[in-house]
């Protein structure tokens, strides 16, 4: 992936393909939440977003960054099960060191940042700490690993879950690491994309709210797998596809040892 990789004519950007796999299609999912010209992070172990940022790269946003630990606009020879191994950060500007990344975003130099838990909650509050008693817990979690500072750092933030469950989606977490709406913080959260659905916030109440399904899954299927009462609207969409070509550069370009299906 260190070459510049080619896309097809607007035709084929445009046509929708129908053989796409659920990693494709929340790969896509998560890619056209980028915007070009942004400044994008992504958290530990998160190679779906890491290929959603090479994609939307290729794609509709060829002047966005990726400033992480692997460093500045890295475009890696190809994709690994961990976010951690140092041949990732082939082909970057430079390297980037933990300080200077969190200094970025406290200057508001980073537009975007994806990150995942093991709970969120009806106003977007993560865990990624503890689940039960935190003195006690059942599970001990591996931390926040600083995105409790970039909830108010990071200009808005994507979530991504790859199994959508009522246990990952309950009324209120067992600890927040990562602070949702709340009256004394920054409403930043955008959207969650899960194998399911894709959720935002609305605005007003910070309440989770459902906007749209993947295609085969319906609102009932969505709900019963979430521990709350979703927010609806009065008409669900599907989630839009992937295109032709953001699958063929999935399959031949980006990924094609298949790494995305082992995150999900």
């Amino acid at each position: 992936m260190t070459e510049k990789i080619e896309t097809s004519t607007a035709v084929s950007e445009a046509a929708y393909v129908q053989d796409y796999t659920l990693d494709e299609l929340m790969v896509a999912t998560l890619a056209r939440t980028i915007r070009d010209g942004n400044t994008v992070m992504h958290g530990v172990a998160s190679m779906i977003p890491v290929m959603a940022i090479q994609l939307a790269k290729a794609t509709h946003a060829p002047d966005m960054v990726c400033v992480n630990l692997e460093g500045v606009d890295f475009r890696p020879q190809r994709c690994y099960l961990t976010t951690e191994y140092f041949a990732l950060g082939e082909g970057a500007v430079q390297w980037m060191s933990l300080p200077r990344m969190f200094e970025h975003a406290q200057r508001g130099r980073i537009n975007l940042g994806f990150f995942s838990g093991a709970q969120i909650d009806r106003i977007g509050n993560m865990n990624t700490s503890a689940l039960g008693d935190y003195q006690q817990p059942s599970v001990r979690l591996t931390g926040g690993a600083g995105q409790a500072i970039l909830a108010h750092t990071v200009g808005r933030i994507v979530m991504w879950l790859p199994r959508h469950e009522s246990r990952r989606f309950p009324e209120k977490v067992d600890f927040v690491t990562f602070p949702g709406h709340h009256p004394n913080v920054k409403k930043r959260l955008d959207k969650i994309v899960t194998n399911l659905a894709v959720m935002g916030f609305d605005q007003e109440t910070g309440y989770m709210k459902l906007i749209s399904t993947h295609p085969g899954v319906t609102v009932e299927q969505v709900q019963h797998n979430t521990g709350f009462e979703l927010l609806m609207p009065s008409e669900v969409p599907e989630t839009e596809l992937p295109t032709v070509e953001q699958v063929r550069l999935l399959r031949e370009k980006i990924d094609p040892e298949g790494v995305r299906k082992q995150g999900m």
